[in-house]
C-alpha cells in the first residue's frame, strides 16, 4: 500500500509541474480544497476561509480531492471526516520543510501535546495561544480534555499577525468539527480566531488588556527581533521575539494561572539587560515551576534552532525542575518523518516521563514509596501505555543524596545519603519494578553530588533526566536557565560532575610492586573501628569490608594495597566487589590509586584503607579519629 507521505508526495509533484512554488500557498490550497469536503456551512467570516489562488493553478480541483480523499480514507477507514482533519494536522502541515520565511512553520505535534499535557486543562479554564499559527494548541486543547463532541464552558483564543496562518487555524478548527455556533464571526462555540498584533490587541494599551487566562500555551518565532514601541513600560521598545512574549505571557495569567512557551536555548542564557531581566523577574516571584531543554533535533526538519520549553506557575514554589529531553520517539536526523507518529517506547521517548515529573512538588503523598530505613521517598512514574518510564526520588528533611548507583545484580538503585550536619551517612537501596530498557546496562554511578532537599528523576533506562533547583541557586548562577549546567554537575561522567568526587591523592600513587613492598614496611596507622557500618552498609558490602579488615592490614594496624581481582579470589562476585569498593571509596573507608604500566593501555587499580596520615577531607568519626 502507497504510504500517505509517497501520496501527498505525489500531490505535491502534480502542484509543482501547475507551477506553484510556496509550500505555504500549497498547504492553504489543499486546506481549501478539504474544507470543500465537509458537508457542512462554513461558520467563520468569508474573509477567514483558506483561499485559492487568484489566477487558478494549471490543475484540476478534482483529481487532487480524490487524492486527498484516498489518503483520508487510508488514515480512518472507519470515520473519513475525521481521517480529513489528521491528513490536515498530522500530515499535510509537515509534509515540507521548506517554509520561507524564518520562524514561519507549524510546530511539532508531538511537541504540541506535550506541552498542553504538562498544563493540565480543564473544560472550564480560558485558554489562549497568542501565537496560535495553524491552530496546533486549539486544536490539542479539545484532543487533551477529549471533549471534542460538545461545547466546553472556558474561552479558548487564539491569535496571529499573518492572516495566511489565521486562515490555516480557522480551517484546521472546522476541519475538527469542533462544537459551535455557525455564523458567528471568528468564533465557533467557545474558540475565538483574532488575526492582527497580539501585544496591540492585550498590550497594556490594548482594548482586551484586562482579559486574563487560566491557562496560556505559545511557540512564538524564536529570536526575532521586534519594535515594542511602548506596550509595555518595564521593556525596552525592541527585543527578542521569544523574550517579549515570555513576559507577555505572564502578564495574561490570572492569579492561579499557569503557562508554558517554547523559547531558544540562547533565551536561557543571553546576557542582555532584557533576557536577563525577564530570567531574573521569573525566579525572584518564584513562578518558574520548571525549564525542559528538547533535545536537538527537537524542531527538525524546519530548523536545527536549540529550544526549551519554560512552565510558568503564578502560584510560588521554591523548587524549579530541571529536565533535559534526548530523545523524542523520532530519530535524530533531519529525516525524521513528522507525518508519522512517534515510538511511545519508555526507551525512545523521554516526553512522557518528563511531563509527569514536570508538575512533581515533592508535597505529594499517593503513590509514594519510603524505603526501609525511612530516609528517602520515592515514586515510580508510569503512563496508560506503559506500566513503568521512571522513578522520582526525594531525600527527606536534613539528608541530601551523596550518590546513586544501579546494580543490576539485584535490579535495585542503591544510594548513598549524608545528613545536611555532615554528621552521619547512609545506604538505602530503592528496588525497580523493572530492569532498565537498555539490555546492555551495566553497573554504574548515575549520579553525584546531590544537594539538601533536591529531587532527580531517573528515566527507565537509568539516565538522570532531571533535578530541582532552588530558587536562590539559580540566583547565585546568574539566573542561568539552561538544565543542562545543572545536570552536568550531578550526572555521573560529566566533567563538572566528576569535580565533584573525592580526589585520588597523588601522594598515593602510582603504587608498583616495589612500593607495595615498601608499603608493607611503613607505618600507616588505621583509624579507629568502625562500629556502626553494619546498619550503613549491605549485607555483602559488610562482608567485604571486614575481608579487607582481616586480610589486606597488618595485625589490623597498618594499610596494604589491594585489587578487586583479590577481593574476587575470596568468592565475592564481580558486582559485590565494584559495589562495595564504590561505597566505602565515597565513605571515605578506602583510598583509590592506580598504576598505570609504560604501556598506558595497561592500568592496574590498586585500594588501601584510610590512614591517619589521609585524615583531610575525611569526616567520617571524627570523634573517634580524635580519641586516637
Amino acid at each position: 500500500m502507497t504510504s500517505i507521505r509517497q501520496q501527498l508526495s505525489q500531490i505535491w509533484s502534480l502542484l509543482r509541474k501547475a507551477s506553484v512554488t510556496s509550500d505555504l500557498a500549497t498547504i492553504e490550497y489543499l486546506a481549501a480544497l478539504l474544507v470543500e469536503f465537509k458537508d457542512q456551512p462554513w461558520p467563520f467570516d468569508e474573509k477567514q476561509r483558506p483561499q485559492k489562488p487568484r489566477s487558478r493553478y494549471n490543475s484540476d480541483d478534482e483529481i487532487v480531492k480524490g487524492m486527498l480523499g484516498n489518503a483520508a480514507r487510508q488514515i480512518n477507514e472507519q470515520d473519513e471526516q475525521a481521517g480529513i482533519a489528521r491528513l490536515f494536522d498530522h500530515c499535510i502541515l509537515f509534509y515540507s520543510s521548506k517554509m520561507r520565511n524564518p520562524g514561519s512553520y507549524p510546530t511539532p505535534r508531538h511537541i504540541v501535546s506535550f506541552m498542553m499535557r504538562i498544563l493540565q486543562i480543564k473544560p472550564s479554564h480560558d485558554f489562549a495561544d497568542f501565537t496560535c499559527g495553524s491552530g496546533g494548541f486549539l486544536v490539542e486543547r479539545y484532543q487533551v480534555e477529549q471533549n471534542t463532541k460538545r461545547p466546553i464552558p472556558g474561552l479558548t483564543i487564539g491569535t496571529d499577525i499573518a492572516p495566511e496562518w489565521t486562515r490555516l487555524a480557522h480551517a484546521n478548527v472546522f476541519l475538527h468539527s469542533l462544537p459551535g455556533t455557525p455564523l458567528n464571526v471568528s468564533t465557533v462555540g467557545n474558540i475565538h480566531i483574532h488575526t492582527g498584533d497580539t501585544l496591540r490587541f492585550y498590550g497594556s494599551n490594548g482594548a482586551l488588556w484586562p482579559d486574563k487566562f487560566d491557562r496560556v500555551a505559545m511557540s512564538p518565532p524564536l529570536a526575532q527581533l521586534m519594535e515594542m514601541l511602548t506596550l509595555f513600560p518595564e521593556l525596552p521598545s525592541a527585543l527578542m521575539s521569544d523574550t517579549a512574549f515570555t513576559f507577555f505571557l505572564q502578564q495574561k495569567l490570572k492569579n492561579d494561572g499557569k503557562g508554558t512557551i517554547l523559547v531558544s536555548t540562547e533565551m536561557c542564557t543571553r546576557e542582555t539587560y532584557h533576557t536577563h531581566f525577564i530570567r531574573e523577574f521569573l525566579t525572584e516571584r518564584e513562578q518558574l515551576q520548571a525549564v525542559i531543554q528538547l533535545n536537538k533535533s527537537a524542531l527538525l526538519p524546519f530548523t536545527r534552532e536549540e529550544t526549551c520549553v519554560l512552565i510558568i506557575n503564578k502560584q510560588r514554589r521554591s523548587l524549579s525542575w530541571m529536565l533535559k529531553v534526548e530523545k523524542d520517539g523520532y530519530i535524530e536526523e533531519r529525516k525524521r518523518d513528522l507525518t508519522e507518529d512517534p515510538s511511545t517506547a519508555p526507551a525512545h521517548n523521554d516526553l512522557p516521563f518528563i511531563e509527569k515529573v514536570a508538575n512533581i512538588t515533592g508535597d505529594e503523598t499517593k503513590g509514594w514509596k519510603d524505603d526501609f530505613k525511612n530516609t528517602i521517598t520515592y515514586y515510580f512514574v508510569g503512563t496508560l501505555k506503559n506500566a513503568f518510564v521512571g522513578t522520582i526520588i526525594k531525600p527527606r528533611e536534613g539528608i541530601y543524596i551523596k550518590q546513586v548507583t544501579y546494580k543490576p545484580s539485584t535490579k535495585e538503585y542503591v544510594l548513598q545519603l549524608l545528613e545536611t550536619s555532615g554528621q552521619h551517612q547512609f545506604s538505602t537501596s530503592i528496588p525497580l519494578p523493572q530492569r532498565p530498557s537498555t539490555p546492555d546496562f551495566e553497573r554504574k554511578t548515575i549520579f553525584r553530588g546531590g544537594k539538601p532537599g533536591q529531587l532527580i528523576a531517573i528515566a527507565v533506562d537509568g539516565r538522570v533526566v532531571g533535578v530541582t533547583a532552588r530558587m536562590e541557586e539559580i540566583s547565585g548562577n546568574g539566573y542561568d536557565l539552561l538544565p543542562r549546567s545543572y545536570l552536568d554537575r550531578h550526572v555521573a561522567g560529566s566533567r563538572q560532575a566528576e569535580g565533584t568526587l573525592e580526589h585520588n591523592s597523588k601522594e598515593n600513587e602510582p603504587i608498583n610492586a616495589q612500593q607495595e613492598a615498601i608499603a608493607r614496611l611503613m607505618e600507616l596507622p588505621l583509624l579507629a573501628d568502625q562500629s556502626d557500618l553494619p546498619a550503613v552498609l549491605g549485607s555483602q558490602e559488610f562482608a567485604i569490608w571486614c575481608t579487607i579488615n582481616e586480610r589486606f592490614s597488618t595485625e589490623q594496624r597498618y594499610a596494604l594495597p589491594f585489587t578487586a581481582e583479590q577481593l574476587k579470589k575470596e568468592d565475592f562476585s564481580h558486582d559485590d566487589v565494584f559495589s562495595a569498593l564504590h561505597i566505602l571509596t565515597h565513605l571515605g573507608l578506602i583510598i583509590h590509586a592506580y598504576h598505570a604500566a609504560d604501556d598506558a593501555a595497561q592500568r592496574t587499580d590498586y585500594y588501601r584503607l584510610v590512614t591517619t596520615q589521609d585524615l583531610v577531607g575525611h569526616k567520617w568519626r571524627a570523634e573517634e579519629i580524635s580519641k586516637q
